[in-house]
């Protein structure tokens, strides 16, 4: 999980990002708006985003529009941090979701109160083992086995995925369907609450089409990402041993 810090300041950039990373957060840095946007396509674990106001070439009000008009980004938490505090602008602010309006110099206490009630609002990419394995009344062995055929199942989503990804309200393939709407209950199982709550807001009102499926690769890559940092996949060959057996299960 990282935090985009949007700052054209060095010494406040240097600032903000001393206190996150000594918080435990990971942090991405650029200089503006328009590198923000930039950058983001290539990135997919990108959980908030801390933008000043005023920045050459693309501002945080601008930065936080062209975001809600991209489906993939629209998602993203925004925190304005900025000197230039007036009631204009804070209006707009809020007329556009902004998760937060904090005026330099921004105390610690109150940088990290704001970003940990943020995050604290978002669906978690993974639940922990120990929340997961409490709701399903499982042991260790079992989780193992079952969060790593879903690493396997992401896995091979992933390039089915990129290849029907387009601009056109097309509906997805039969077969994409399939894959997303096993991945989807596998993740309900399993704690992957924001790719599984995606998915089903996506899916409640039409039939999935390929131009949303941006959004979900996104979300997909997040969760990849999230996997691989607790060790998953494994060897398909460890994953079947460790398979629960049904006659025992039952």
């Amino acid at each position: 999980m990282s935090i985009m810090i949007v700052e054209d300041n060095i010494v406040s950039a240097k600032l903000v990002v001393g206190l996150l990373q000594k918080a435990g957060y990971q942090t991405v840095l650029v200089n503006n708006g328009k590198e923000a946007l930039e950058l983001l396509p290539t990135l997919c674990n990108i959980q908030l985003i801390i933008t000043d106001y005023l920045m050459p070439e693309m501002n945080g009000i601008e930065l936080i529009k062209h975001l809600k008009m991209v489906p993939s980004f629209s998602d993203i938490p925004v925190i304005i941090l900025s000197a230039h505090c007036d009631v204009p602008t804070a209006k707009i602010a809020r007329s556009l979701h902004c998760n937060g309006f904090l005026v330099k110099p921004v105390k610690k206490e109150q940088l990290l109160e704001r970003v940990e009630q943020v995050l604290s609002n978002q669906p978690h990419v993974l639940r922990s083992k120990f929340d997961v394995s409490d709701t399903l009344q499982i042991g260790d062995e079992e989780y193992q086995a079952l969060i790593g055929m879903l690493a396997a199942q992401v896995d091979e989503g992933i390039p089915i995925a990129v290849l029907e990804e387009a601009t056109s309200d097309e509906p997805i393939s039969e077969a994409m369907n399939q894959s997303l709407s096993a991945l989807a209950e596998s993740a309900t199982l399993l704690g992957a609450d924001k790719f599984s709550r995606l998915y089903a807001s996506l899916q409640a009102d039409k039939v999935l089409t390929r131009a949303q499926l941006s959004v979900l690769l996104r979300a997909l890559q997040e969760l990849s990402l999230e996997l691989r940092a607790h060790g998953f996949p494994q060897k398909l060959n460890d994953t079947a041993n460790h398979t629960p057996d049904k006659a025992s299960a039952a």
